[in-house]
């Protein structure tokens, strides 16, 4: 029997594509255009980020003093691995909490029969959803004042669970993406090595950086002191001295749920 064709992957006759258009050497749109069109944009985007940091930074007295203070000399004594095993297990609940929310989202790529994309695609997607889950699943509790230690906990231990299959697939792929990474800097040629250096000192260095104790303007107005508020009366509510903290409180949930599960030193991670 002839199969019926797709009508969807044929050509409307007298249509004209943009691929035709290239192929015969007529763009789409004039360069110029174009050209203008991305001028445009970009100085509508720096418009809007200049406006935004020009009222949101707080520019007060004390704000510049304060930021080129000298630091003090970290003493090294009997103490130090303490402070660095919980560095360590500051590390591990902010990478829990990071791959649990992968986890979920594809859980619920699974549940919900989205389409099937490249792994490097789904993850990133899967893990903003899922993260997004967490963040409004927190955000419900906080409402009532439903927040606790024990109850993050527990219900971060049941998602564990029911997301563990998901989680190991996700190990295992992150494991087969080092492999590969570890190749690639193998087989490439010194500038690929050096350029892959750079990443990864990069990467090393801002995890030492998130180890220190918050210090950024944002992260001290609202975005840990917000959470921390809603951590100490144990439901999240508006707070009237702190109009920063007015925004939608989507990844501040986030940082709420590492406050109770370890503390600011996770939350800032």
């Amino acid at each position: 029997m002839p199969q019926a064709s797709d009508d969807s992957t044929q050509p409307v006759a007298g249509s004209i594509s943009m691929f035709d258009e290239a192929e015969s050497g007529q763009p789409f749109a004039p360069k110029g255009s174009r050209r203008w069109r991305m001028r445009l944009a970009f100085a509508w985007i720096s418009a809007v980020l200049i406006a935004y940091y020009f009222v949101h930074f707080p520019l007060f007295a004390s704000f510049f003093p304060t930021v080129f203070a000298p630091t003090h000399q970290i003493a090294l004594d009997w103490q130090t691995p303490l402070r660095v095993a919980g560095h360590v297990v500051d590390l591990a609940v902010a990478l829990w909490m990071l791959l649990l929310g992968a986890a979920l989202g594809l859980r619920f790529w699974r549940w919900f029969h989205f389409p099937l994309v490249e792994d490097s695609m789904r993850v990133a997607l899967a893990a903003g959803l899922g993260l997004g889950a967490l963040g409004l699943a927190t955000f419900a509790l906080g409402i009532p004042g439903w927040l606790s230690s024990w109850t993050v906990w527990g219900g971060l231990g049941l998602l564990s669970v029911l997301c563990a299959r998901d989680g190991w697939w996700l190990l295992g792929w992150l494991g087969a993406q080092a492999r590969h990474i570890g190749q690639a800097i193998r087989s490439g040629s010194w500038l690929e090595r050096v350029l892959w250096g750079y990443i990864l000192m990069t990467v090393l260095l801002m995890m030492l950086a998130a180890l220190l104790p918050p210090t950024a303007w944002d992260a001290l107005m609202y975005h840990l002191a917000g959470p921390a508020i809603d951590q100490a009366r144990g439901r999240v509510l508006p707070d009237p001295t702190n109009p920063p903290g007015y925004q939608p409180e989507l990844v501040e949930m986030l940082y709420l749920d590492v406050l109770l599960l370890r503390g600011d030193g996770s939350a800032a991670l």
